[in-house]
């Protein structure tokens, strides 16, 4: 979580009823199919309605609602509330916030981004691939560099294919630089020594910028 994010939970006074329909729910639950892959990082995730998909059925076998609403709190600024609500009446709700994006369909990935990860966070499933499954593609790629204190980093394979990702936008790496500092990262000119942590944030900032227009 940066500048650019935020996230936090409320809920009614009392939860018990919910939080038991909840449990049985999740015990139904299994974690979203990884539907769509990022062909520049080699990694897979789960989709907004392939996380619908695992959940819907569940909650609503077991008396809970889920609604997600969107709101703008500042020109800026977009939020999106996830709310988990029983038949008893009980509640919890997450507001997951982000900084709006200058076109509308900028805004739209934002908000995609927001409702998936907010819903993931939620009910405990997951949906994208751990960084530590970048392991169990040893034989596919030479493995990342570990700098000295500790952290895994971009290998060299991986730091191209974010210069591709980045050329398909019609974008260089100084405009993701400029970005990542705005989020309070302090990226060095050399993307090997960038932490593999670092990439669900890159991701979800590729996302949010317009496709490269056709010259």
């Amino acid at each position: 979580m940066n500048d650019n994010e935020f996230m936090s939970y409320s809920m009614s006074a009392d939860i018990g009823e919910l939080a038991g329909a909840l449990a049985k729910a999740q015990g139904e639950m299994r974690n979203p199919g990884f539907d769509k892959a990022n062909p520049h990082f080699k990694n897979r995730y789960a989709s907004l309605a392939s996380c619908l998909d695992a959940v819907r059925g569940p909650l609503s076998k077991n008396g809970i609602a889920l609604m997600q609403t969107i709101s703008t709190p500042a020109p800026d600024w977009v939020t999106v509330t996830t709310v988990l609500a029983h038949s008893s009446g009980q509640r919890i709700s997450c507001d997951f916030g982000g900084r709006a994006a200058p076109q509308i369909q900028q805004t739209a990935a934002t908000v995609t981004y927001l409702r998936r990860y907010s819903l993931c966070s939620m009910l405990g499933v997951v949906g994208d691939e751990e960084d530590d499954g970048e392991t169990d593609r040893t034989a596919e790629r030479p493995p990342a560099k570990t700098r000295a204190d500790g952290p895994a980093t971009f290998s060299p394979a991986e730091a191209k294919g974010l210069v591709k990702a980045l050329a398909s936008k019609g974008l260089d790496l100084a405009a993701l630089n400029a970005a990542m500092k705005a989020a309070g990262l302090e990226p060095s000119d050399d993307i090997t020594q960038w932490p593999t942590a670092w990439k669900p944030r890159i991701k979800a900032w590729l996302d949010t910028q317009p496709a490269k227009k056709e010259e």
